[in-house]
């Protein structure tokens, strides 16, 4: 299911109840809240996937991957302040983890705090410096700094 909808895909109403029925069982499975709240953000049902991230936040605090998605979420429903809340604290959790640094890098250069985003971003350089996750992290910080240079 993962592979469905990292690529965007909409998964089927059987699969969705089927994954439910899993958090049922095990309300621990940080993985199977990721793949819901992904799942309903494809469907256009932004409430029920933060309330799903939410709930997983709650069973698996602070898993990288559900701040990872539930941070956009927020982000991209103007809670810009409580996505970077929930980044710092799942970073302070995991302090190696690329990704969280990363989403914090990023998050910190849009808001213009560009010393805070080079810091976050040079600590993951200094984890894995060949992480793909920079790559892209990079590419999307030279996008928005192409899209803010044409605003002008």
């Amino acid at each position: 299911f993962k592979g469905i909808v990292d690529a965007c895909n909409s998964l089927s109403i059987d699969d969705v109840e089927y994954l439910e029925d899993i958090l049922e069982k095990v309300p621990t499975f940080a993985e199977v809240y990721v793949v819901l709240g992904k799942a309903y953000l494809i469907w256009n049902e932004d409430e029920t996937a933060l309330e799903t991230l939410l709930d997983g936040n709650l069973q698996v605090p602070n898993d990288p991957d559900i701040i990872a998605v539930l941070s956009q979420v927020l982000w991209n429903s103007d809670e810009k302040q409580l996505a970077i809340r929930y980044l710092e604290q799942a970073a302070f959790e995991h302090p190696l983890n690329v990704e969280l640094l990363c989403l914090l890098g990023e998050r910190f250069f849009e808001m213009d705090e560009r010393e805070i985003a080079r810091a976050y971003l040079r600590r993951a350089e200094s984890i894995a410096p060949r992480h793909p996750i920079l790559a892209k992290t990079r590419k999307r910080i030279a996008e928005y700094l192409q899209e803010d240079s044409e605003k002008l």
